[in-house]
């Protein structure tokens, strides 16, 4: 990894951000002063009582709207493990808009760094694109029902921002610092019931510089995109809560709800942290992107059977409570 790419406070320990986009100083060439930038915006939203929104979007995001979208050229990507633990079927009309409207509706739209995300990002942006155009002819109806429409004009669109960035500022516990104790979750039920279990050691409440949490609102480990009951629970645990900070680790989920959560609360910030949920669970995965240097925790009387975990957590040299 060159140095443009590098963030203080972490390391990079997969031969793959060792690599590619991660060597060649054109792919984002911006990537130090975009950080810098979306840090004083972040800062100025939540100083300001003002909204912000982050979304995440990968291998599960991408797989799903290959259910929707024709695809002209050969084959469709489909991630070994995504569809069983993310969604099983087709997703109904209303839904599709809803998903189409949270990617719409967020300030930042992020994807790893590489060539593949590259791609899969600029399809995810041109869908959004195709929607928005049928909807303010009010020719909705007409998209859904030939949706190869969202194949054409196909234009190359960017990220706003690398997730990397999201990683780093996780893994360095600079997100953990600047929201001491304001931070709030909605996501999995049991990494949140683990968080839960692990803030009654104080030597895990030192390391993650955070002496309690908001609310930890759950939704099902699998198939919550198929939830018929998810938006109405977190809307009113949103809309109840004290809470503004909000880390979001749902999968593929979470365009299932993002669309509203600005709405109903005006000054919330919602940062979808992807696997650095499971970093806070202490379940990290250390060849993930910037987790390198991350310290997992393991307690020793918890039971972790029932826990569905997106990869194997790296346990090696976890601190055991």
């Amino acid at each position: 990894m060159i140095n443009l790419y590098k963030i203080n406070g972490t390391s990079n320990i997969n031969k793959e951000q060792h690599s590619d986009c991660y060597t060649d100083e054109n792919f984002w060439p911006r990537f130090q002063k975009d950080m810098e930038k979306f840090k004083k915006n972040i800062i100025d939203s939540n100083t300001n009582n003002k909204s912000m929104s982050v979304l995440r979007m990968g291998h599960a995001e991408h797989c799903l709207f290959n259910l929707l979208v024709p695809y002209p050229k050969k084959g469709k990507i489909i991630v070994k493990g995504i569809l069983p633990r993310h969604y099983t079927k087709q997703q109904s009309k209303e839904t599709w808009i809803k998903i189409l409207e949270s990617i719409g509706s967020s300030d930042y739209i992020t994807t790893q760094i590489g060539r593949d995300f590259e791609k899969w990002i600029c399809d995810l942006i041109h869908y959004k694109d195709i929607y928005i155009q049928f909807k303010q002819t009010n020719s909705i109806n007409k998209l859904f029902n030939n949706p190869i429409y969202f194949s054409q004009n196909y234009k190359n669109e960017k990220m706003d921002m690398p997730l990397d960035i999201i990683y780093g500022l996780l893994a360095n516990k600079w997100f953990l610092k600047i929201f001491k104790n304001q931070i709030g979750f909605i996501g999995n039920k049991g990494k949140l019931d683990i968080i839960k279990n692990l803030m009654k050691h104080d030597e895990y409440k030192k390391y993650i510089e955070n002496d309690h949490f908001l609310e930890y609102i759950d939704i099902p480990q699998r198939c919550a995109l198929e939830d018929d009951t998810i938006e109405t629970r977190i809307f009113e645990a949103v809309k109840n809560s004290d809470c503004k900070v909000y880390f979001i680790g749902a999968g593929a989920s979470k365009l299932k709800f993002f669309y509203n959560l600005k709405k109903i609360k005006p000054n919330g910030i919602f940062i979808d942290i992807g696997h650095g949920l499971d970093a806070i669970a202490g379940i990290a995965d250390y060849e993930r992107p910037y987790f390198g240097s991350w310290q997992n925790y393991k307690m020793k009387n918890y039971d972790y059977s029932k826990i569905d975990f997106c990869g194997p957590p790296s346990w090696n040299n976890a601190i055991i409570l």
